[in-house]
């Protein structure tokens, strides 16, 4: 059984068909995916600093872009992390700048999909919320999302939970 949660499986079945169809290798897509991300991600907090909202300086995002750890990671390596991050800044942006209860609890819930680690922003995320009515409803949203893509396993999701969370790499 994998080891990553089940958004990330059917990335995997994505990544191989493209593979069938293209002839290009499986990395290949691996990388291009992280490398994609990473490149959101930077748009991500261009538009939240051109916004005003977040106060991120041009060195900090040129510094950003040329972070010679993300290209190696996502250009060379091949990791899904730069995906993850990507789902949870965009997270983040979709409820302080775009103001998208809905969107923000969808793109936490995919951020948790490829690895369980966003987990740990939501106490940040729901205690930003200004009621306890939004807090119920970001909650529900980001439930069922999360939810979504684990039915087809439900079957083995006992032996994949314990793969997932007891994973040590």
């Amino acid at each position: 059984l994998y080891n990553h949660p089940p958004l990330l499986i059917a990335l995997l079945k994505l990544w191989a068909a493209l593979e069938s169809a293209t002839g290009i290798p499986l990395r290949f897509w691996l990388r291009a995916t992280g490398s994609l991300a990473d490149t959101a991600t930077l748009w991500l907090l261009y538009r939240a600093a051109l916004a005003g909202r977040w106060n991120i300086s041009g060195p900090a995002l040129c510094a950003l872009a040329a972070n010679p750890v993300s290209l190696f990671i996502s250009g060379f390596h091949g990791n899904t992390d730069p995906l993850m991050i990507c789902f949870a800044v965009a997270s983040a942006y979709a409820l302080e700048i775009g103001g998208s209860l809905a969107a923000s609890a969808v793109l936490l819930a995919l951020a948790v999909e490829i690895k369980v680690v966003p987990l740990l922003l939501l106490p940040a995320l729901l205690l930003y919320l200004p009621t306890t009515r939004a807090r119920l409803r970001w909650a529900a949203l980001f439930t069922g999302a999360a939810l979504l893509p684990v039915l087809p396993y439900l079957g083995i999701l006992p032996a994949m939970a314990r793969n997932i969370l007891g994973y040590g790499s």
